[in-house]
C-alpha cells in the first residue's frame, strides 16, 4: 500500500517537492498517477483498483504504439484521433469504444485531480469532475523578474505559452506605461 497518499490531494503536498512528474500535467504524469491510484487498495473517486489499471494499460499501450511523446500535455491530446490511429495499426482491433473510453476516464480524472476539483459520483459513468477548471491543467511556471533596483515582479504563465498570448501580454504592458 503507498503510504504517501498525496497522489489523492495536490493540495496536500508540498508543491515544491520533487514530485517524480506525477503533478506535470503531461501524458507521464497522467500513467504515474493512474499507477499511484491503482496501487491503493480503495481505487479512487469509486473506481476500483482493476479498473484504474485497466485504464493505465490502455493510455501506456495506444502510447507506446503511436509513439506519443510522454512529455505531451495531456489536455492537448485529441483522444478520438488516437484511439482512430490505433485501429488502423491494429488489425481485426475491435474495442475502439473501450479504448476510448478508457483514455477520456484516464485523462478526466489526472484533470481534475490536477485542478483541485471534486469528484462527485455521477449515476452513470461512475465518478465524473465537479467543478469546470479540467483544461485549465497546464503546468504553470512562476519567475521573479527584477524590474528596477529594490524592485521585482512576478510573472506567472502556462507553460504552453504561445505567441499570440505573448503579444496581448505586450500590449498590456504598454498599456501601463506612464511616461
Amino acid at each position: 500500500m503507498n503510504d504517501d497518499r498525496s497522489w489523492r490531494n495536490p493540495a496536500s503536498a508540498p508543491v515544491a517537492a520533487a514530485d517524480d512528474g506525477v503533478r506535470s500535467g503531461t501524458v507521464d504524469g497522467l500513467e504515474r498517477w493512474l499507477g499511484q491510484a491503482a496501487a491503493d487498495p480503495a481505487g479512487y473517486a469509486g473506481y476500483r483498483p482493476a479498473s484504474l489499471r485497466q485504464t493505465r494499460s490502455t493510455w501506456r499501450s495506444v502510447r507506446q504504439a503511436l509513439h506519443v511523446p510522454t512529455g505531451t500535455l495531456a489536455a492537448d491530446l485529441d483522444l478520438d484521433e488516437l484511439v482512430d490511429r490505433f485501429s488502423a495499426i491494429r488489425p481485426g482491433f475491435r474495442s475502439d469504444s473501450s479504448y476510448r473510453s478508457r483514455l477520456r476516464l484516464g485523462r478526466r480524472l489526472y484533470l481534475a485531480w490536477l485542478c483541485g476539483d471534486p469528484v462527485v459520483p455521477s449515476s452513470r459513468h461512475g465518478a465524473v469532475p465537479g467543478g469546470s477548471c479540467l483544461m485549465a491543467a497546464v503546468p504553470i511556471v512562476t519567475i521573479a523578474f527584477p524590474l528596477r533596483v529594490g524592485m521585482s515582479i512576478e510573472l506567472q504563465y502556462p507553460l504552453d505559452l504561445r505567441a499570440e498570448e505573448v503579444d496581448r501580454i505586450c500590449l498590456l504592458l504598454h498599456s501601463m506605461v506612464m511616461s
